[in-house]
C-alpha cells in the first residue's frame, strides 16, 4: 500500500490507473496508477513495468 510522500498517510486505492504502450516496440509497457492523499490532497503517480 503506497503512502503519501508529503505526510506519510497510507492510501488504499488509486484514483485512476491506465496502461501506456511505447510508440516504438523497443521499450517496456507501463502500468501507471494515480493516487491522491485524503488528508493533504497531494497527488502522485506510481509507475510499474509490465513485461
Amino acid at each position: 500500500m503506497p503512502s503519501c510522500p508529503k505526510d506519510g498517510t497510507e492510501v488504499r486505492s488509486p484514483v485512476k490507473e491506465w496502461d501506456l504502450s511505447p510508440k516504438s516496440r523497443k521499450g517496456p509497457k507501463l502500468h501507471i496508477r494515480l493516487f491522491e492523499c485524503p488528508t493533504c490532497g497531494y497527488r502522485w503517480r506510481v509507475v510499474e513495468k509490465v513485461g
